[in-house]
């Protein structure tokens, strides 16, 4: 299991440090308008677009190639289903204020993500190691993403 630490950059940034075992692994920048992102691993870019104006999809481009995509399905209690390659993953949101989400693959557990407190933007994701870095990256995304949006409804 790796443990990703999350943390914004400034208190109104759309900026997330992502660090594990106090080293930086990347910057995850969320555009603030359109729900689209954008981080480098290794020196590769990497693009989180959206697909549509009211679809739910969302895709990771690697260089020109999609390498996943993640669609949003449910309506009251909405989750979503990331294909990345031949894996099939899922993120749903859990507790009562939603600020956990678990991450399955036929329903078995390959980890959480979660909010540190009921209004702090601080998270910390634990998954398993057998998801790739940049997939892990989409997931913490559609986590930021989905909080930001309820945190809209409630203001």
């Amino acid at each position: 299991m790796r443990v990703l630490e999350v943390t914004p950059l400034g208190t109104f940034s759309g900026s997330f440090r992502v660090t594990a075992e106090g080293r930086e692994i990347t910057c995850l920048d969320i555009a603030r308008l359109r729900d689209s992102g954008a981080f480098e691993l290794a020196g590769i870019p990497y693009r989180l677009e959206r697909e549509g104006t009211f679809r739910g999809r969302y895709s990771l481009v690697e260089r020109e190639r999609v390498i996943a995509r993640a669609e949003r399905k449910g309506f009251l209690r909405p989750w979503y289903q990331v294909t990345a390659g031949d894996r099939l993953l899922v993120l749903r949101q859990r507790g009562f204020f939603g600020s956990l989400f678990t991450v399955e693959q036929n329903r078995a557990s390959l980890g959480t993500i979660r909010r540190r407190g009921f209004i702090h933007r601080i998270a910390t994701a634990t998954l398993d190691d057998k998801i790739p870095l940049p997939c892990q990256m989409l997931l913490l995304f559609l986590a930021l993403v989905q909080w930001r949006r309820q945190a809209r409804r409630s203001a």
